[in-house]
Protein backbone atom coordinates (compact mmCIF):
# COMPACT_ATOMS: atom_id res chain seq x y z
CA UNK A 1 0.00 0.00 0.00
CA UNK A 2 2.89 1.99 0.94
CA UNK A 3 4.96 1.30 -2.85
CA UNK A 4 1.57 2.20 -4.27
CA UNK A 5 0.76 5.51 -2.36
CA UNK A 6 4.75 6.39 -3.10
CA UNK A 7 4.20 5.65 -6.76
CA UNK A 8 0.97 7.86 -6.89
CA UNK A 9 2.89 11.07 -5.32
CA UNK A 10 5.70 10.34 -7.35
CA UNK A 11 3.27 10.38 -10.26
CA UNK A 12 1.58 13.24 -9.23
CA UNK A 13 5.20 15.46 -8.56
CA UNK A 14 6.26 14.36 -12.27
CA UNK A 15 2.84 15.92 -13.58
CA UNK A 16 3.11 18.42 -11.98
CA UNK A 17 6.66 19.08 -12.74
CA UNK A 18 5.77 18.76 -16.45
CA UNK A 19 2.61 21.40 -16.29
CA UNK A 20 4.92 23.90 -15.00
CA UNK A 21 7.83 23.29 -17.09
CA UNK A 22 4.81 23.67 -19.78
CA UNK A 23 3.58 27.09 -18.75
CA UNK A 24 6.84 28.40 -17.31
CA UNK A 25 6.09 30.80 -20.23
CA UNK A 26 3.17 32.13 -18.87
CA UNK A 27 3.62 32.21 -15.43
CA UNK A 28 6.99 34.03 -16.15
CA UNK A 29 6.76 35.89 -19.16
CA UNK A 30 9.06 38.64 -18.76
CA UNK A 31 11.70 37.04 -20.57
CA UNK A 32 9.97 37.40 -24.02
CA UNK A 33 9.99 41.50 -24.06
CA UNK A 34 12.98 43.33 -24.58
CA UNK A 35 11.68 46.66 -22.61
CA UNK A 36 9.90 47.66 -19.52
CA UNK A 37 8.62 50.84 -18.19
CA UNK A 38 6.95 51.47 -14.63
CA UNK A 39 4.43 54.15 -15.24
CA UNK A 40 2.13 55.21 -11.91
CA UNK A 41 0.21 52.28 -11.52
CA UNK A 42 0.97 50.17 -14.75
CA UNK A 43 4.19 47.85 -15.19
CA UNK A 44 4.45 47.70 -19.04
CA UNK A 45 6.32 45.18 -21.11
CA UNK A 46 6.97 45.58 -24.74
CA UNK A 47 8.77 43.63 -27.81
CA UNK A 48 9.07 46.68 -29.23
CA UNK A 49 10.11 50.41 -27.98
CA UNK A 50 7.57 51.80 -25.37
CA UNK A 51 7.53 55.19 -26.72
CA UNK A 52 5.51 58.86 -26.04
CA UNK A 53 2.08 57.09 -27.34
CA UNK A 54 2.18 54.13 -24.96
CA UNK A 55 2.45 56.94 -22.29
CA UNK A 56 -0.57 58.49 -23.59
CA UNK A 57 -2.86 55.52 -24.25
CA UNK A 58 -1.81 54.43 -19.95
CA UNK A 59 -3.01 58.02 -19.21
CA UNK A 60 -6.32 57.28 -21.16
CA UNK A 61 -6.89 53.70 -19.56
CA UNK A 62 -6.64 55.78 -16.38
CA UNK A 63 -9.51 57.89 -17.00
CA UNK A 64 -11.53 55.43 -17.97
CA UNK A 65 -10.40 53.47 -14.79
CA UNK A 66 -11.45 56.26 -13.16
CA UNK A 67 -14.90 56.03 -14.61
CA UNK A 68 -15.80 53.02 -12.33
CA UNK A 69 -18.74 52.72 -9.98
CA UNK A 70 -16.40 50.41 -7.59
CA UNK A 71 -13.25 51.60 -6.01
CA UNK A 72 -9.78 50.68 -7.86
CA UNK A 73 -7.49 48.96 -4.54
CA UNK A 74 -3.96 50.12 -4.90
CA UNK A 75 -2.14 47.89 -6.92
CA UNK A 76 0.31 47.29 -9.93
CA UNK A 77 -1.30 46.23 -13.03
CA UNK A 78 1.06 44.34 -14.97
CA UNK A 79 0.05 44.62 -19.06
CA UNK A 80 2.07 42.93 -21.38
CA UNK A 81 2.07 44.71 -25.41
CA UNK A 82 2.54 42.24 -28.09
CA UNK A 83 3.34 43.76 -31.93
CA UNK A 84 3.92 40.27 -33.34
CA UNK A 85 1.05 38.49 -33.78
CA UNK A 86 2.89 35.16 -32.88
CA UNK A 87 3.92 36.27 -29.40
CA UNK A 88 0.30 36.58 -28.37
CA UNK A 89 0.03 33.38 -29.89
CA UNK A 90 1.99 31.78 -27.87
CA UNK A 91 0.47 32.94 -24.57
CA UNK A 92 -3.09 32.90 -25.79
CA UNK A 93 -2.59 29.23 -26.12
CA UNK A 94 -0.72 28.19 -22.90
CA UNK A 95 -3.76 30.22 -21.48
CA UNK A 96 -6.49 28.05 -23.45
CA UNK A 97 -7.59 31.23 -25.02
CA UNK A 98 -8.56 32.34 -28.65
CA UNK A 99 -5.39 33.68 -30.55
CA UNK A 100 -7.71 36.15 -32.76
CA UNK A 101 -8.49 38.20 -29.50
CA UNK A 102 -7.30 41.75 -28.72
CA UNK A 103 -6.77 41.32 -25.42
CA UNK A 104 -6.69 38.50 -22.63
CA UNK A 105 -6.27 38.43 -18.40
CA UNK A 106 -4.91 35.65 -17.26
CA UNK A 107 -6.49 34.81 -13.88
CA UNK A 108 -4.97 34.30 -11.37
CA UNK A 109 -2.06 35.41 -12.28
CA UNK A 110 -3.43 38.78 -13.24
CA UNK A 111 -1.29 39.65 -16.84
CA UNK A 112 -2.95 41.44 -19.40
CA UNK A 113 -1.49 40.93 -22.66
CA UNK A 114 -2.63 42.82 -25.79
CA UNK A 115 -2.66 41.76 -29.40
CA UNK A 116 -1.56 45.05 -31.38
CA UNK A 117 -1.83 43.24 -34.94
CA UNK A 118 -5.38 42.34 -34.39
CA UNK A 119 -6.54 45.51 -32.78
CA UNK A 120 -5.54 47.22 -36.04
CA UNK A 121 -7.20 44.85 -37.95
CA UNK A 122 -10.62 45.29 -36.24
CA UNK A 123 -10.43 48.89 -36.22
CA UNK A 124 -9.81 48.22 -39.88
CA UNK A 125 -12.94 46.05 -40.52
CA UNK A 126 -15.61 47.22 -38.15
CA UNK A 127 -15.50 50.11 -36.28
CA UNK A 128 -18.42 51.89 -38.18
CA UNK A 129 -20.34 49.12 -36.29
CA UNK A 130 -20.57 50.14 -33.10
CA UNK A 131 -19.11 53.43 -31.76
CA UNK A 132 -17.75 52.91 -28.32
CA UNK A 133 -17.23 49.76 -28.00
CA UNK A 134 -14.07 47.04 -28.43
CA UNK A 135 -14.94 47.14 -32.15
CA UNK A 136 -13.02 50.85 -32.17
CA UNK A 137 -9.94 48.73 -32.21
CA UNK A 138 -8.45 50.43 -29.88
CA UNK A 139 -5.25 49.84 -27.87
CA UNK A 140 -6.64 52.09 -24.38
CA UNK A 141 -10.27 50.40 -24.45
CA UNK A 142 -8.62 46.50 -24.99
CA UNK A 143 -6.38 47.29 -21.99
CA UNK A 144 -9.38 48.89 -20.16
CA UNK A 145 -11.73 46.32 -20.78
CA UNK A 146 -9.12 43.05 -19.59
CA UNK A 147 -7.99 45.49 -16.45
CA UNK A 148 -11.65 45.65 -15.41
CA UNK A 149 -11.83 41.29 -15.85
CA UNK A 150 -9.33 41.79 -13.51
CA UNK A 151 -11.17 44.12 -11.16
CA UNK A 152 -14.02 42.28 -10.73
CA UNK A 153 -12.75 39.05 -9.83
CA UNK A 154 -10.56 40.94 -7.05
CA UNK A 155 -13.86 42.65 -5.76
CA UNK A 156 -15.87 39.21 -5.71
CA UNK A 157 -13.27 37.06 -5.13
CA UNK A 158 -11.27 34.70 -8.10
CA UNK A 159 -13.34 31.42 -6.98
CA UNK A 160 -16.76 33.15 -7.05
CA UNK A 161 -15.81 35.30 -10.15
CA UNK A 162 -15.75 32.09 -12.09
CA UNK A 163 -19.64 31.03 -11.38
CA UNK A 164 -20.85 34.87 -12.75
CA UNK A 165 -22.79 34.73 -16.07
CA UNK A 166 -20.66 35.42 -18.82
CA UNK A 167 -22.77 38.55 -20.59
CA UNK A 168 -22.53 40.15 -17.08
CA UNK A 169 -18.75 39.98 -16.73
CA UNK A 170 -17.97 41.32 -20.54
CA UNK A 171 -21.15 43.70 -20.43
CA UNK A 172 -19.48 45.62 -17.43
CA UNK A 173 -16.23 45.45 -18.84
CA UNK A 174 -17.32 46.85 -22.45
CA UNK A 175 -19.69 49.45 -20.78
CA UNK A 176 -17.46 51.13 -18.70
CA UNK A 177 -14.32 50.58 -20.81
CA UNK A 178 -16.15 53.18 -23.27
CA UNK A 179 -17.90 55.36 -20.74
CA UNK A 180 -16.16 58.17 -21.14
CA UNK A 181 -16.01 58.33 -24.13
CA UNK A 182 -19.57 57.89 -24.59
CA UNK A 183 -20.02 60.48 -22.38
CA UNK A 184 -18.68 63.23 -24.23
CA UNK A 185 -19.85 62.21 -27.57
CA UNK A 186 -23.08 64.46 -27.87
CA UNK A 187 -23.62 62.30 -31.02
CA UNK A 188 -24.55 58.86 -29.37
CA UNK A 189 -27.82 57.74 -28.74
CA UNK A 190 -28.34 54.27 -26.73
CA UNK A 191 -32.41 54.54 -28.12
CA UNK A 192 -30.26 54.39 -31.61
CA UNK A 193 -28.01 51.72 -31.06
CA UNK A 194 -30.79 49.64 -29.53
CA UNK A 195 -33.04 49.81 -32.77
CA UNK A 196 -30.17 48.75 -35.26
CA UNK A 197 -30.14 45.54 -32.70
CA UNK A 198 -33.72 44.86 -33.47
CA UNK A 199 -33.44 45.66 -37.00
CA UNK A 200 -31.15 42.74 -37.51
CA UNK A 201 -27.80 45.52 -38.60
CA UNK A 202 -25.42 43.45 -36.21
CA UNK A 203 -26.29 40.05 -37.56
CA UNK A 204 -23.83 39.97 -39.67
CA UNK A 205 -21.01 39.46 -36.92
CA UNK A 206 -19.65 35.95 -36.20
CA UNK A 207 -21.05 34.41 -32.98
CA UNK A 208 -18.47 35.76 -30.47
CA UNK A 209 -18.38 39.20 -32.04
CA UNK A 210 -22.40 39.24 -31.36
CA UNK A 211 -21.74 38.17 -27.92
CA UNK A 212 -19.59 40.70 -26.99
CA UNK A 213 -22.29 43.36 -28.80
CA UNK A 214 -25.28 41.98 -26.94
CA UNK A 215 -23.59 41.93 -23.66
CA UNK A 216 -22.66 45.40 -24.30
CA UNK A 217 -26.33 46.16 -24.80
CA UNK A 218 -27.72 44.50 -22.28
CA UNK A 219 -25.33 45.70 -19.00
CA UNK A 220 -25.87 49.34 -20.96
CA UNK A 221 -29.57 49.11 -20.45
CA UNK A 222 -29.58 47.82 -17.06
CA UNK A 223 -26.73 50.35 -15.84
CA UNK A 224 -28.00 53.77 -17.67
CA UNK A 225 -31.64 52.78 -18.02
CA UNK A 226 -32.81 50.70 -14.70
CA UNK A 227 -29.62 52.11 -13.02
CA UNK A 228 -28.08 48.84 -11.62
CA UNK A 229 -25.28 49.10 -9.28
CA UNK A 230 -22.33 46.77 -9.69
CA UNK A 231 -23.71 44.44 -6.70
CA UNK A 232 -27.36 44.74 -7.89
CA UNK A 233 -26.06 43.71 -11.18
CA UNK A 234 -23.81 40.95 -9.91
CA UNK A 235 -25.84 39.99 -7.33
CA UNK A 236 -29.05 39.12 -8.86
CA UNK A 237 -30.21 36.73 -10.38
CA UNK A 238 -31.30 38.00 -13.50
CA UNK A 239 -30.81 35.72 -17.07
CA UNK A 240 -29.77 37.33 -19.77
CA UNK A 241 -33.55 36.25 -21.40
CA UNK A 242 -35.17 38.41 -18.85
CA UNK A 243 -33.33 41.54 -19.43
CA UNK A 244 -34.20 40.68 -23.78
CA UNK A 245 -37.68 40.78 -22.30
CA UNK A 246 -37.64 43.73 -20.23
CA UNK A 247 -35.06 45.05 -23.22
CA UNK A 248 -37.65 45.02 -26.01
CA UNK A 249 -40.15 46.36 -23.79
CA UNK A 250 -38.19 49.22 -23.11
CA UNK A 251 -37.68 49.15 -26.96
CA UNK A 252 -41.54 49.27 -28.22
CA UNK A 253 -42.61 52.03 -25.58
CA UNK A 254 -39.09 54.23 -26.99
CA UNK A 255 -39.89 53.58 -30.68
Amino acid sequence: MKKIAALLCVGFLAYLAIEIGRNFYLIYPYTHFDYHHEYHRYSVYSDQNIDRKTIEILDNVTQRLNELDIDIPERTFKIFICNTPTLFTKFAKMAGKPARSQGINIQPLYYTFTNSKYIEEVRDEYHHIYPHSLFQGDQAHIITHELIHELIALKVGFIYSRSLPNWKVEGYAEYYASHLSRKTDSTYSFKSQVMKYYSGQFNQLSPGHYHYLQSLIFVEYLISERELTFQELFNNELTSEDVEEDLSKWHLDNI
